[in-house]
């Protein structure tokens, strides 16, 4: 295995819950290889909030001015679906690394594009399918199999019951109510 010989600078794109209850603390568990040394959120109050909580020194106030920081090496795309594949373009065009969040994307066509532009660099692009290797998935791949032909399956997951089961623990920053109405009207439009 490739060791690191030094630590990657990362850009968050995105602050929301699983930010701030799943990436985050794991990157703080694994600071001798990565720094988060940058992070944009549309909202300013859960910008300034995440930023001063996890120690983040650089805010961005635009997912571009994020993209474009030259101290940066790798982003990870954090940010609402809609947005997966112009951010982790964007990214990749700026010569960084780039881990996305699942979904990749919403539509064939944007993956395609995304795709193409991955080629035309040789930084390391990613699609965080996190719960693939997971041992509880792959044994209930292994029971599915053993059952036969599925036909109905229904899943409960820990983040559609985030806000009960983290309110015990944790403290989800959440938007007060300070981001822009065109841009929440324009992510509302991208998703249908």
């Amino acid at each position: 295995m490739k060791t690191l010989s030094r630590t990657l600078s990362l850009g968050l794109l995105g602050a929301g819950e699983v930010a701030q209850l799943i990436h985050l603390p794991i990157l703080r568990q694994l600071r001798d290889r990565y720094q988060v040394t940058a992070l944009y959120d549309p909202s300013p109050s859960v910008l300034s909030q995440v930023g001063d909580a996890w120690g983040i020194p650089h805010r961005h106030h635009t997912a571009d001015a994020l993209v474009a920081d030259p101290a940066i090496d790798a982003v990870m795309i954090l940010s609402p679906d809609q947005f997966h594949g112009e951010h982790a373009r964007a990214a990749l065009r700026a010569g960084k690394h780039v881990f996305l969040e699942k979904p990749a994307c919403l539509t064939v066509a944007d993956l395609q594009s995304l795709i193409e532009v991955a080629r035309q660099t040789d930084r390391v692009t990613m699609v965080g399918y996190m719960r693939c290797y997971a041992p509880a998935f792959t044994q209930g791949q292994a029971l599915l199999k053993q059952m036969g032909e599925t036909r109905y399956v229904r899943v409960r997951d820990l983040i559609c019951e985030g806000p009960w089961f983290f309110a015990g623990w944790s403290e989800v920053v959440t938007p007060a109510d300070d981001i822009p109405g065109d841009l929440i009207a324009s992510s509302r439009a991208r998703r249908l």
